[in-house]
């Protein structure tokens, strides 16, 4: 089993966790490890939401795939891929008082991401069991049906969300999703004068 460790913010429901791997001990050492020598799995550095970071905090996911599109022999556009393929990138942005704590971090380490982007899944009429794409944020799922009347849950199993009932029409569950992502980019600027600090990262799901 994978083990989490990290700190939540009071401001925002994005959150960040260490993320350890299968085979990988809690201190084993990721300082100074060149990024593309870090196995999958170490633990990143310990990221940390201080007060007054990361209110009015933003977030964009894009579903990309890291294969190509290619014209057929009869101009037909196709794209070549298998579902394993299609991740998430994930932009994420805020203006506030202070930036992260991110300056012990590197490019390259593994975090999970608590995103504040929801997700929607469709499933169709007496069905009790959904299965979802991602694994959820903790209590952030909601189910209703094709007519907006809300649906109880009985219980979430990893990606497996278990309707009380079966509805009689379909329906929608909603989430956030929790991804384990990889840090590709970061920076941070100040606003001496408006005295204001902002920062971005970027991160591509493993």
């Amino acid at each position: 089993m994978n083990e989490v460790f990290g700190m939540r913010s009071g401001e925002t429901d994005l959150f960040f966790e260490r993320f350890v791997g299968q085979n990988q001990q809690e201190d084993a050492p990721f300082e100074n490890v060149p990024p593309e020598s870090a196995p999958l799995g170490a633990p990143a550095d310990a990221f940390r939401i201080p007060r007054w970071s990361s209110r009015g905090c933003k977030q964009l996911l894009r579903l990309t795939s890291y294969s190509c599109t290619q014209r057929s022999i009869n101009g037909e556009l196709v794209h070549i891929s298998a579902p394993h393929d299609h991740k998430y990138t994930c932009d994420i942005w805020c203006n506030d008082k202070t930036s992260l704590a991110f300056d012990d971090m590197c490019i390259g380490s593994v975090l999970w991401v608590g995103c504040l982007v929801f997700l929607t899944v469709p499933f169709l009429p007496q069905h009790k069991k959904v299965a979802l794409s991602r694994l959820p944020v903790d209590g952030s799922w909601k189910a209703e049906s094709y007519e907006g009347v809300s649906l109880d849950i009985e219980g979430v199993e990893e990606k497996m969300v278990h309707l009380k009932q079966r509805p009689s029409s379909g329906g929608f569950i909603v989430y956030r999703p929790k991804l384990i992502m990889r840090l590709t980019e970061y920076e941070i600027q100040t606003d001496e004068w408006g005295m204001t600090s902002g920062w971005k990262m970027i991160l591509h799901e493993v």
